[in-house]
């Protein structure tokens, strides 16, 4: 699966576009909370996660970009199971 970030103009629209591109439920609260139950136990993620526009989205929105990045990593680093491959171009 691919992700455009440089797209991206807010955090709200991050998570907006986070939550359609990985099927997140209606009741997703658009934080990093609710992002971390979704990729946790609420979808299924896919075996890849390519993410385009890294630099351009960490340029814009720093701390946005660190906790996607922890996120996925804590996933992997804690929850093998249902960790995904993320890449960051």
């Amino acid at each position: 699966m691919q992700i455009e970030l440089d797209v991206i103009e807010s955090e709200k629209q991050l998570h907006i576009h986070l939550a359609k591109k990985l099927g997140f439920p209606d009741f997703y609260g658009q934080n990093w909370d609710g992002f971390w139950d979704s990729i946790t136990g609420l979808v299924v993620l896919p075996e890849e996660i390519h993410f385009k526009g890294t630099e351009a989205f960490k340029i814009a929105f720093p701390d946005s970009y660190r906790q996607l990045r922890r996120c996925f990593d804590d996933l992997n680093a804690e929850i093998p199971s249902i960790a995904c491959k993320v890449l960051w171009e």
